[in-house]
């Protein structure tokens, strides 16, 4: 695969996974955490915001690793980030582990969207530039509907929303391995 297609396929898994599941999971899947937690309106308002806040301090984050750091360990590090997000969501027994899932899977999108950016400013030619972002942002739509998808599904008793995130951590996973192989090197 040429290394253009590398990007755009490693941006493309990085939104969906990070602006889906990991920045807007929490909202799809509320009504099955409100039944497993016992969410109160305002629990559940901490937590999202949680969510949002650490999406915040992820961002003013990337912003310093974007002077120290190259792209490819911004992503891989958002990429983790989310899978251990994912995970910790999967196994919660109790609400503050649910928020620290939450959280640490919101970070992910701070720092996965401004390196493919860069990267694509740094490595594609001028003409390729705009599709390649526009497939990249593309990824938000199809993680949002996935998200919704097992949401969905776990409404109608298909699925539990366990095993929903547990898949959701193996994305994550998978997003690593795309950004290992499909970032340029700082």
């Amino acid at each position: 695969m040429k290394p253009s297609n590398q990007l755009t396929t490693a941006g493309f898994v990085a939104t969906a996974v990070a602006f889906g599941p990991a920045r807007m999971g929490f909202g799809v899947f509320l009504p099955a955490f409100r039944n497993a937690f016992a969410l109160s309106t305002t629990t559940a308002g901490l937590i999202a915001s949680g969510g949002f806040l650490a999406f915040l301090v992820a961002l003013l984050a990337n912003a310093w690793f974007d002077r120290h750091e190259g792209e490819r360990l911004r992503v891989v590090t958002g990429a983790l980030l989310a899978s251990a997000g994912f995970v910790a969501v999967a196994a919660a027994w109790e609400a503050a582990l649910l928020a620290v899932g939450i959280a640490l899977a919101g970070a992910s999108a701070g720092l996965c969207w401004a390196p493919f950016n860069d990267a694509a400013e740094r490595v594609l030619p001028d003409a390729a530039r705009p599709g390649a972002l526009s497939v990249i942002s593309t990824g938000t739509t199809v993680g949002a509907i996935v998200a919704a998808g097992f949401a969905f599904a776990v409404t109608q008793t298909a699925l539990d929303w366990r095993a929903a995130w547990a898949f959701f951590a193996l994305g994550g996973i998978g997003l690593a391995a795309a950004a290992r192989k499909g970032m340029p090197s700082s």
